[in-house]
């Protein structure tokens, strides 16, 4: 099902293991802080399901985020692998150094990443 509307917000209103799958592609790089959206799309997410997402990663980013000039956040490797560990996800495939598009002629480099929600530990 296809769904517009603010990220944080409307993941906190759905229902618990509602989902299999959930896709960001070139959405995260418009919020700082994406711990809220993370804790929210495990919540969200069946275990076993999958987060799939991208953002923008410029090599000299090695920490953090940070807003860019262009008015988007880039975020680290390492920044998106400390929320996906709180959240409970197992980064499945990560691609850094990717070519997510072209901007007035430029490439903006980014990473994917696919993650996994990981079964509750009893």
């Amino acid at each position: 099902t296809w769904r517009v509307g603010e990220i944080s917000s409307w993941l906190a209103a759905c229902a618990a293991d509602s989902f299999d799958l959930m896709l960001s592609s070139d959405v995260l790089v418009y919020v700082g802080d994406l711990r809220e959206i993370f804790i929210c799309a495990s919540r969200a997410l069946r275990a076993g399901g999958h987060f799939a997402f991208s953002v923008e990663s410029p090599a000299s980013l090695r920490a953090g985020f940070k807003l860019q000039g262009t008015r988007r956040f880039a975020h680290s490797l390492n920044y998106l692998r400390s929320l996906m560990d709180e959240a409970g996800f197992h980064a499945q495939v990560v691609h850094e150094g990717v070519e997510l598009r072209l901007e007035s002629g430029q490439a903006v480099i980014g990473t994917v990443v696919v993650a996994r929600k990981q079964a509750a530990q009893p």
